[in-house]
């Protein structure tokens, strides 16, 4: 079974933003990201993790947004996930990161495909 969250305007935290900042930055960082998560899940009805899911991320980009590196947003991303109970936890047994594709449009916005597969 494959879900799909669409967030329109809106990112992940950038690795080198929860890195290069003060821990109360960090903490509202990671904070919006989870709240982010957890309601688009919820209002497209994206069931709780039972096993293994494939986490991968589609990114459209206005003009002139810049790409990140393709490692960037899963630091705060992967512990969204795992908040929101769409992860069982974030270590190999439990998670395989897939693919972060970029694109261009008019508008930004951020798509989360969870794809859950058998152990």
């Amino acid at each position: 079974m494959i879900h799909r969250i669409d967030i329109p305007n809106w990112r992940p935290a950038a690795k080198n933003q929860l890195i290069n900042c003060h821990w109360t930055t960090k903490c509202k960082l990671k904070k919006i990201d989870r709240e982010m998560v957890a309601g688009y899940a919820k209002q497209v009805g994206t069931p709780n993790a039972l096993d293994k899911r494939r986490v991968s991320l589609e990114i459209t980009l206005k003009a002139r947004q810049k790409k990140a590196d393709p490692d960037a947003y899963w630091l705060s991303l992967l512990d969204a996930l795992v908040k929101a109970r769409l992860l069982i936890d974030d270590k190999d047994q439990f998670c395989e990161m897939g693919t972060v594709t970029y694109t261009r449009g008019e508008e930004a916005k951020t798509v989360i495909i969870l794809t859950d597969l058998e152990n």
